[in-house]
């Protein structure tokens, strides 16, 4: 049996009274909740969820949804305000690199999956 990495912390109140009072623009929506993600990994995460247009097609209008697994921490109303806030912001940057279109590559396209993060380009590339 694999050994199992293990992270336990009270659960985050002041998180979640965040994440209730936040009001961000239409079409946005955030949640706390535990969470199974991958090869039995599972957690308390919040998931952003966008409703947006595709970076591909612009025709096609989908929901995408976003999931950060919590820190362990017991921090404070305003710590993990800018936590969230800091979230968002990967949500802004994952899909702002995968709609920026250079002499039609995207050279910042975000990783999904394979070990890679979404959150920053595993490589940069153009033509020039």
């Amino acid at each position: 049996m694999p050994e199992l990495m293990r992270c336990e912390a009270p659960y985050p109140d002041a998180l979640a009274d965040v994440v209730a009072d936040l009001r961000f623009w239409p079409g946005w929506s955030f949640t706390l909740h535990d969470l199974g993600r991958h090869e039995g990994a599972h957690g308390l995460t919040l998931t952003i969820a966008v409703q947006t247009i595709d970076a591909y097609d612009h025709t096609e209008s989908y929901l995408v949804t976003h999931h950060f697994w919590v820190p362990p921490e017991s921090w404070d109303c305003a710590t993990w305000a800018a936590w969230v806030l800091d979230r968002i912001m990967d949500v802004h940057w994952h899909e702002t690199a995968e709609a920026f279109n250079l002499l039609g590559e995207r050279p910042f396209a975000p990783g999904h999956g394979g070990g890679t993060s979404p959150y920053r380009p595993a490589t940069v590339s153009t033509r020039r």
